[in-house]
């Protein structure tokens, strides 16, 4: 039974321990600036228009690692 306890716990401080440094990545990366100066939603409505795709409408939503999609 202790051995359900240690594993358990193992697998609640690994989980612990990736979300920590995913949520540090993302507080780095979130303060860093593309060279060209584009937004995101610039950046993927060029990506669509160099693919030929103009039936897609892209919007930015507000928020934390959020994204939007409505078919």
């Amino acid at each position: 039974m202790i051995l359900y306890y240690v594993i358990i716990g193992a697998i609640a401080l690994v989980s612990w321990l990736v979300s920590n440094r995913l949520q540090s990545k993302f507080d780095y990366y979130s303060r860093v600036h593309l060279r060209n100066g584009m937004s995101g939603a610039e950046i993927a409505q060029k990506m669509l228009q160099d693919h030929g795709i103009y039936d897609v409408k892209v919007i930015s939503t507000p928020g934390r690692l959020t994204d939007h999609y409505n078919p």
